[in-house]
This record gives C-alpha cells, structure tokens and sequence, in this order.
C-alpha cells in the first residue's frame, strides 16, 4: 500500500483526466498520516509473525532497520513533487532488502549453532 500509493501519487494530477480512480486521490493530503498507519500495522503484524515464528536478533534487526527506512521515506517525501515520489518509491524496496538480510542473517546464525 505504501509504495503503490507513492507511485500514485506522480499521477495524480492526471489521473483524474482519464478518469482512474487512485489511492492518492482517496488519501489525498492525508496520505502521510494514512501510510504511516498501514506502515506501522505492517511492521507489527511482521515483527508478531517473527514472534510466533521464533525468529532470532537478525530478523528483527532487520525489521527495524526495514522500519526506519519506511519511517524516513514517509516522513521526507514530498507527494507534491514527481521526482520526489520515484525517488520514495524505489527507496521503498530497501524495506525488503532489510528484511531479506535479517532473515538471511538469523538463517546463518541457526546453520551455524
């Protein structure tokens, strides 16, 4: 939800005219606080299913790395600005980058204990 309404959001000036419907013409200035919440429900349920899971320190250490690159984006993109939303949104695949090496991380550590 995070990355597709940033993508979104580099059309919405368009979009109407051609008449699709986006989630950055339903969120509209309200997208911040809207994808920080799916952002934060989304590291949550992650982090529980880590949880229940019996993942170790690597996986949750990538998912709160995973969680500062989500926050920062969030927190620095301007929706106003093209430029700026590709920027956040090919920043957005760092989450799953953290989340790969974390998980990589605790796989090794189990291999080697």
């Amino acid at each position: 939800m995070v990355y597709d309404t940033i993508y979104a959001h580099q059309d919405k000036k368009d979009d109407p005219l051609t008449g699709i419907r986006s989630t950055a013409l339903l969120f509209g200035d309200n997208s911040r606080p809207i994808l920080s919440a799916f952002a934060l429900s989304s590291v949550g349920l992650i982090g529980l299913a880590g949880l229940e899971g019996g993942m170790g320190l690597g996986y949750f250490a990538g998912l709160g790395l995973g969680a500062i690159q989500l926050a920062r984006i969030l927190y620095r993109v301007d929706f106003d600005d093209r430029a700026d939303c590709w920027k956040a949104f090919v920043r957005c695949g760092w989450f799953g980058f953290w989340m790969w090496a974390g998980t990589t991380v605790d796989y090794i550590t189990l291999l080697l204990s």
